[in-house]
């Protein structure tokens, strides 16, 4: 009994995990850091995310980076 609700306790903990993964160019992106400035001639939050080894800035505007 205990190990079936380890099994459902880790299954919920990855899917968790997973549904809020952000992906960039179809592979997934771990935020690094999301701050105000300015991005061309706009101001606004920019994303900064590690994809595969990779540092991508990503301008959101008003919006708040997705983790």
């Amino acid at each position: 009994m205990s190990k079936l609700i380890f099994m459902f306790i880790f299954a919920a903990l990855i899917t968790c995990h997973v549904a809020s993964a952000y992906m960039i160019g179809g592979a997934y992106a771990r935020l690094v850091k999301c701050e105000w400035g300015q991005y061309g001639y706009e101001y606004g939050n920019i994303g900064t995310y590690e994809v595969n080894g990779q540092v991508i800035k990503q301008f959101f505007g008003s919006n708040y980076c997705p983790a």
